[in-house]
């Protein structure tokens, strides 16, 4: 959302620009709201992380995006609201008891934010928030690395061809790991020429038919 290089994303071969899957997504919750009988109005509150994934200036192009998609499904009045602080005061207005102090800890699938509020005063004050643009998608990555791939035919020793006199060589792995640590281009993976490539490695013998039929 907050790199600005990445404007457009492929949904099914088709490239899409990320303000109109945004805006499809917000028209179709207005849609849904209204044929319920809700009267929707034309402010949105959005939720949104301390700090998004990208360089410099990442927050700021974020923002844009999202207050362009808004505006196109019919929300002029935008408004963002930092997640940890949302999530620590949805607590506090259930808690049984209020705490001096109150940590929250929002670790998402792409970002780790931190937010700190005081109720000394009777009330909330936001201390402090900080975000850090790591999430449980860079642990599931890691995962993947040291313990999947290996089991998915990476490393795996191959036969150049079919004649049993030919030299080993190493699977190309690295034509597939990008699509597996990507859920959104991870069906990319069934081109038919990758395919073609774990077919013929299949052949080389039980250890490579075992880990490349996974993959």
């Amino acid at each position: 959302m907050g790199v600005a290089e990445q404007s457009r994303f492929k949904v099914f071969h088709r490239s899409f620009h990320i303000v109109a899957l945004i805006t499809l997504i917000l028209a179709e919750i207005r849609s849904v709201l209204e044929r319920a009988g809700y009267a929707v109005g034309r402010g949105i509150h959005i939720g949104r992380p301390v700090r998004y994934v990208g360089g410099n200036g990442a927050n700021d192009v974020a923002v844009k995006r999202m207050t362009t998609a808004c505006q196109n499904a019919g929300f002029d009045d935008v408004m963002f609201y930092p997640e940890p602080v949302a999530a620590g005061l949805s607590y506090l207005r259930s808690a049984s008891t209020q705490p001096d102090h109150l940590l929250t800890f929002d670790f998402g699938g792409g970002t780790l934010d931190l937010c700190l509020l005081s109720t000394r005063s009777g009330g909330s004050k936001v201390v402090a928030t900080r975000g850090l643009p790591i999430g449980g998608n860079h642990i599931d990555q890691q995962i993947m690395r040291d313990v999947i791939f290996p089991e998915l035919g990476e490393g795996c020793a191959v036969k150049s061809s079919l004649s049993r006199s030919e030299p080993d060589s190493v699977f190309p792995f690295y034509r597939y790991q990008d699509y597996l640590l990507n859920w959104q281009t991870s069906y990319m993976s069934n081109r038919p020429e990758l395919m073609e490539s774990i077919f013929a490695a299949i052949q080389s013998g039980p250890d490579a038919r075992r880990k490349l039929t996974r993959l």
